[in-house]
């Protein structure tokens, strides 16, 4: 669905598939203005011990990164076999820490491989299996699945229709980069 987020006192429309990116130091809130419930992807690079909630807007809006939410766009798509990914925020929108993007798998499983980051992935739709090297996991629509640094694996899509998946990865760099 569709929200709403505030970063320091700033409001911004988040449309659904859509990258949001807060700096450190900033603070935000999110509201969803709907009824369609809302899935969200809440990632924190470098890790810190536990989140600080706020009973009021801290920090100063960083105004040298005016552009903080990105939507899908099929003419943004990068290629990677036969899949697609696109990047909503990394170092092109002033994020240096992580890399978030989008993509979409055709019903298939990629070969076995590992990155040299440690990801997080929300399965948005279809259904599959997450391999690693001694066990398989059903995935569906609402998953979240952590990948260490070099954990081997490989996503294998059962949808005939294909699977939308948004991912976070840190440090930043390509997702078309695996090993």
């Amino acid at each position: 669905g569709a929200a709403e987020v505030s970063i320091c006192g700033r409001p911004f429309d988040v449309p659904p598939e859509s990258g949001v990116y807060i700096r450190s130091g900033e603070s935000f809130s999110l509201t969803n203005p709907g009824r369609e419930p809302l899935d969200v992807l809440i990632t924190v690079c470098p890790q810190c011990a536990e989140p600080l909630w706020l009973d009021t807007m801290a920090g100063e809006f960083d105004d040298d990164v005016p552009v903080r939410v990105v939507t899908t766009d099929p003419s943004m798509r990068e290629p990677m076999a036969d899949r697609f990914y696109q990047v909503l925020n990394g170092e092109q929108t002033g994020c240096r820490e992580v890399t978030q993007f989008i993509g979409e798998l055709p019903m298939s499983r990629a070969a076995a491989h590992h990155h040299l980051y440690e990801e997080a992935i929300m399965i948005l739709s279809g259904n599959g299996f997450m391999w690693t090297e001694n066990a398989r996991a059903a995935v569906q629509p609402g998953d979240v699945i952590f990948l260490p640094r070099k954990q081997l694996h490989s996503l294998e899509c059962t949808s005939p229709d294909g699977m939308r998946l948004m991912g976070v990865f840190y440090p930043s760099g390509s997702p078309a980069v695996n090993y």
